[in-house]
């Protein structure tokens, strides 16, 4: 398989605190890869530092092959428009309406006439159930609505990788499972590579192929779900059934 996403021994401090701690992994292409760790475990930094979002001090992160340190910022820019970013709240502009905030990266990048935009817009609110609400504005939805939205506008440039900041954070019940399904089937109808940061451990095991545990900013698990079931760390078995690394660590 062709690895999409590689860290190799990478570490990155903010404000002379560790925020990941010699982390290695790679991602293959087509993989639904999970993240899991409790609070300030680094999931949010693993997503942002192979945006060069925020700067590593040690290793390397090769991104579609590249090296990210090494890029000039015209290349970075280019290679971040094959990455949909999908933030923990939608990250959507309030003054906007639904269909606005999703032509605002179509016409940046260009990529469409002007005439098409509208109509482009309106097709990716279509794949998240969305299409009834084009001119209504952010402060008009619900949270699962807002997230419904952030995903749509992550796939403005139909990228080849996508990043899912927690999508059902502060969901439950019915909304939750519905939108991680919805994460599910567009993965599956986009072909894409999805890395998904969580903090379900129902979710998670539903839908991995693979899955990194962080700790503290360190990786103290990585593999297929059946292979962490399996191995001999007790610890990572019971994360595993309970979901719930604070206990445990």
């Amino acid at each position: 398989m062709d690895s999409i996403v590689s860290f190799k021994n990478v570490s990155v401090f903010i404000d002379s605190k560790v925020a990941l701690d010699d982390v290695s992994f790679d991602v293959e292409k087509g993989e639904k890869f999970f993240i899991m760790g409790s609070d300030g475990s680094g999931k949010s930094t693993v997503l942002r530092a192979l945006t060069h979002l925020v700067n590593f001090q040690e290793g390397e992160i090769f991104v579609f092959g590249k090296n990210i340190k090494k890029l000039s910022r015209t290349d970075l820019v280019e290679l971040r428009k094959k990455f949909g970013f999908v933030f923990q709240e939608g990250g959507l502009a309030d003054a906007l309406t639904i269909r606005e905030n999703l032509m605002l990266p179509l016409r940046y990048h260009s990529i469409y006439s002007d005439d098409l935009i509208p109509n482009v817009a309106e097709e990716l609110l279509a794949m998240v159930g969305m299409q009834d609400y084009c001119e209504h504005y952010p402060s008009e939805l619900n949270l699962p609505m807002k997230k419904k939205v952030g995903i749509a506008r992550a796939l403005t440039m139909n990228p080849e990788l996508v990043l899912y900041d927690d999508p059902s954070l502060n969901l439950s019940g019915l909304p939750r499972r519905k939108l991680e399904e919805h994460v599910i089937w567009l993965h599956d109808r986009l072909k894409v590579t999805s890395i998904i940061a969580s903090t379900n451990i129902d979710f998670t095991k539903r839908d991995a192929d693979k899955l990194l545990i962080l700790n503290k900013g360190k990786a103290i698990g990585f593999g297929s779900i059946s292979e962490l079931e399996a191995g001999s760390d007790e610890k990572i078995k019971n994360f595993l059934k309970t979901g719930n690394l604070a206990k445990i660590f």
